[in-house]
């Protein structure tokens, strides 16, 4: 596969540095390109220290993706990849300030909601089995 970023070709993903795996995180979130955002976070070809990070300058990918209003991508950080609330993040949900923005405020705190209720209902089955025995 061949892909260009910033008019640099790059054809294997393997011989990249993080930084500009990191540039080509950005650009596929400028064009809400769901799998190949996915495919950079999550594939095996990757290790952590080549794999990029998705708070790359200042969230900037997290900017583009709130400007697009790419609800496929920011779904998938937050409630599969686990993205971390960052004071970044903050910032620009603050600045676009907008219907759109409240509703991912709101998917933040529902994945905080959802850990809640997973963690209860783990203790709780774990005494349901014990009352058992």
């Amino acid at each position: 596969m061949r892909i260009r970023v910033k008019g640099h070709n790059i054809s294997d993903y393997s011989n990249n540095t993080k930084e500009e795996l990191e540039q080509y995180f950005i650009h596929m979130c400028t064009m809400a390109n769901f799998e190949k955002v996915k495919y950079l976070l999550d594939s095996p070809e990757f290790n952590g220290i080549t794999r990029p990070h998705p708070h790359t300058d200042n969230d900037k990918a997290f900017n583009w993706l709130m400007r697009k209003e790419s609800t496929q991508i920011i779904d998938y950080l937050i409630f599969e990849y686990n993205i971390e609330r960052t004071k970044d993040i903050d910032e620009i949900l603050n600045k676009h300030n907008n219907t759109y923005s409240e509703i991912v405020k709101n998917k933040f705190v529902l994945r905080e909601v959802n850990k809640l209720l997973n963690s209860d209902l783990a203790v709780n089955e774990k005494a349901i089995n014990k009352i058992k025995i």
